[in-house]
């Protein structure tokens, strides 16, 4: 991830990757001005202002998704169509938000074991049937 000016000298943001493990070159895969991430209704539409962000992290799986802060929003801005995809204000118990920065923020993706996501939610509801109760429950005659 770099900061670099396009040829109207706005600021771009970029993304480069390795191909593969054992590439000693590395790749320009996505690259976008801020003006151009800023003129999208999805940037409009969450309200956020037309200010420099600061880099969260790139995306664990989706090197093109690139998360950043500004004011007391994290968002996510996917480099391939130029919109946000994801925004939500944040609480820092630490550091102070002046001073927030890439190093304190980690990506990471839950297991499925601890995942909260819906599918799980669904797979394990169609387990369970709703006429029958639940095998180790006792039933009174």
């Amino acid at each position: 991830m770099y900061r670099n000016r396009d040829p109207r000298g706005a600021l771009q943001v970029g993304v480069w990757t390795q191909p593969d493990p054992d590439a000693t070159e590395w790749t320009l895969e996505h690259q976008v001005s801020l003006p151009d991430i800023w003129a999208d209704r999805s940037y409009k539409a969450a309200g956020l202002p037309m200010k420099i962000p600061v880099l969260a992290l790139i995306h664990p799986k989706d090197p093109a998704v690139v998360y950043f802060f500004l004011k007391d929003h994290l968002f996510g801005v996917d480099l391939r169509s130029r919109s946000v995809v994801e925004c939500e204000v944040y609480e820092l118990v630490a550091p102070d938000r002046n001073l927030v920065a890439t190093r304190f923020v980690h990506a990471w993706e839950l297991p499925p074991s601890l995942s909260s996501s819906s599918e799980l939610k669904d797979q394990a509801e169609e387990k369970l049937s709703p006429t029958s109760p639940p095998s180790d429950m006792k039933i009174k005659d």
